[in-house]
């Protein structure tokens, strides 16, 4: 199974469900550009309901029929996009998936306080989609140095990419964190000059 079986198996879950006025695979899955370390993107639109109300249903749905090991908000990109990263057990850890929904005026905008955010699990998230852009030596897309001066605020200029993710991989509280996953991404660290 790969990432293309898990997001048609989602999109049809989600359509199923009747929540929503659209379900649509985005990004790479639909270009036929996806390779080993893409994830999967699938943005809901539903009329009916605020942009966050669609993304927390859609979270529902998956999680009624997946085991998720955790999600996180991608604060930043509010108010224009409401997006969340899934990630599920069992499958690659580059294999998340990103459900959004796109601001609608009918609704107030949320503020980002309000939305909840694990330390450990967004610091894991921002690890592993760093690392997937450092294996790919996509540098453009390659945020790593921006993590590694807010943890350690110092410049990440000179020192060698397996250093930054190592010294940020030690950052990472652990206790509360599934531990396969832990361990395929301890492998991934051998990925990385």
């Amino acid at each position: 199974m790969n990432q293309k079986h898990i997001a048609e198996e989602i999109v049809q879950l989600l359509h199923a469900s009747g929540h929503f006025d659209s379900v649509s695979l985005d990004g790479s899955l639909t270009l036929d550009s996806w390779d080993e370390l893409s994830d999967i993107d699938i943005v809901v639109e539903g009329k009916k309901r605020s942009p966050f109300e669609n993304v927390m249903i859609a979270l529902d749905a998956i999680g009624n029929c997946k085991k998720i090991i955790f999600y996180d908000w991608a604060r930043g990109l509010l108010p224009e996009k409401h997006l969340i990263s899934i990630y599920l057990k069992g499958v690659s850890v580059f294999w998340y998936v990103d459900i959004s929904c796109y601001r609608d005026p009918k609704f107030s905008a949320i503020n980002r306080e309000e939305l909840p955010q694990d330390y450990a699990e967004h610091l894991l998230k921002l690890w592993i989609c760093n690392i997937k852009q450092e294996i790919r030596k996509d540098q453009e897309r390659n945020k790593i140095d921006i993590v590694y001066h807010r943890l350690f605020q110092l410049p990440g200029d000179g020192v060698p990419a397996k250093e930054k993710f190592t010294k940020i991989w030690e950052r990472i509280p652990k206790e509360s964190l599934d531990n396969s996953m832990l361990s395929e991404c301890e492998k991934i660290m051998s990925r990385i000059a």
